[in-house]
């Protein structure tokens, strides 16, 4: 914990995540959100701006439609939404359940769902099936979305869903920048964090005010003399406020690829 000339900043790792044990049974997306939920209640956090990326985005999601402590979000490369099937995605089910039924061996998965097993692959498999659309409708605090347009993870259709879902909303976009748009240009990032927050937790409307949301690159903070609190659904400190594996290697969110035999979706 951190503080800042208006914030008190908390990074949580998620359950599997940094320094967080992982659970020995298999969970969903509620066990995580409730995890966040009880560090807000521990630490009385309110007008809390939940800055997520990723994997935490999902969870972000479902706190804002869930707690009343929650007063914005930060969406950045959020995953959530169903992603696009296509051919080689059924050819691959036909091709798993074909080798199933012959005994053959399962033809690999996503990086990330091989570097699981037991209960965390489970858990694994629950959270990327878990599609968010009718969440992200019932969200109604300002949301800030955050993408790079190379991002291959959740691609841009994904931020244009999120777009017409949300009721409340405003994007800014990391030109050339993919998945991590973040960490490649933190400053900006930060900056642009900031004054979200500020703005959201003075009461104003962010769609409409403040600095580079309003497509001024300057991105400068105005000041606000009151005390708030930002916290980042994040499997590891900022500025990469993004999830680890949950095996806690150092591939840093969960990734759009294959799924269990082979399945799409984040991985």
């Amino acid at each position: 914990m951190r503080e800042t000339p208006s914030f008190c900043l908390t990074a949580v790792d998620f359950y599997g995540f940094g320094e967080s044990p992982a659970p020995s049974v298999p969970v969903d997306l509620q066990y995580f959100a409730d995890g966040v939920d009880e560090v807000m209640r521990r630490y009385n956090m309110e007008d809390v701006v939940v800055v997520a990326h990723s994997f935490g985005a999902r969870v972000a999601v479902r706190l804002a439609t869930q707690s009343t402590r929650i007063a914005g979000l930060v969406l950045v490369g959020a995953a959530g939404m169903k992603p696009r099937r296509t051919a080689r995605y059924y050819l691959r089910i036909v091709r798993a359940k074909w080798y199933a039924l012959w005994g053959l061996p399962r033809p690999q998965g996503s990086a990330d769902y091989e570097a699981t097993s037991g209960a965390e692959r489970r858990t694994f498999v629950n959270i990327i099936h878990t599609y968010q659309e009718k969440e992200v409708r019932e969200i109604r605090v300002p949301v800030l979305l955050v993408w790079g347009p190379a991002d291959r993870e959740t691609p841009p259709y994904m931020l244009r869903r999120y777009e017409r879902l949300l009721r409340n909303s405003r994007t800014v976009l990391f030109e050339g920048r993919g998945h991590f748009c973040f960490a490649e240009e933190p400053q900006r990032f930060d900056a642009i964090v900031k004054e979200f927050a500020l703005c959201t937790t003075a009461g104003e409307n962010p769609s409409a005010e403040c600095g580079e949301i309003r497509g001024n690159a300057s991105g400068e903070i105005r000041s606000v003399a009151r005390e708030k609190s930002a916290l980042t659904a994040s499997g590891r400190n900022l500025p990469a406020a993004g999830g680890g594996r949950p095996d806690g290697a150092n591939d840093n969110s969960p990734h759009e690829g294959r799924g269990a035999n082979g399945e799409e979706g984040e991985s």
